[in-house]
């Protein structure tokens, strides 16, 4: 990264701290987690209420570690200038998600044809 970007990253990260700390003087904890899910579309747990669908063995490691890396993205996307950006920081934290699971066993592909036959069972069922 040039000196310049670092600078720009460095004033970015105060100013989120800055946000986040004048949030929390007037929000509860879970007002805050509100706030910063709106400023990402809720990407988050949508995302994490996905992969917990689409993938039932996942144990509660494996959860806590994909939890952790959606809410870093989710912390760079509330950053971001606009829509295509904040979604292109949580495509890059999926992307590591998914070459987790990979390395740890888990057939991407065939777990998303399985979660796409539940959901389809369920819907006609409905």
């Amino acid at each position: 990264m040039a000196k310049d970007g670092r600078i720009v990253e460095t004033a970015l990260n105060k100013l989120h701290k800055k946000y986040i700390s004048k949030l929390s003087a007037q929000l509860t904890n879970e007002q805050v987690e509100l706030v910063k899910n709106g400023m990402t579309y809720n990407v988050l747990p949508i995302t994490y209420k996905a992969y917990q669908e689409e993938i039932l063995t996942l144990t509660e490691d494996q959860k806590k570690q994909i939890l952790i890396w959606l809410t870093e993205a989710r912390e760079h996307a509330m950053d971001a200038e606009s829509s295509d950006k904040k979604h292109a920081w949580f495509g890059k934290y999926k992307g590591r998600i998914n070459n987790y699971l990979s390395a740890a066993g888990y057939d991407l592909k065939k777990e998303g044809i399985e979660w796409e036959k539940r959901r389809k069972a369920r819907a006609e069922a409905n």
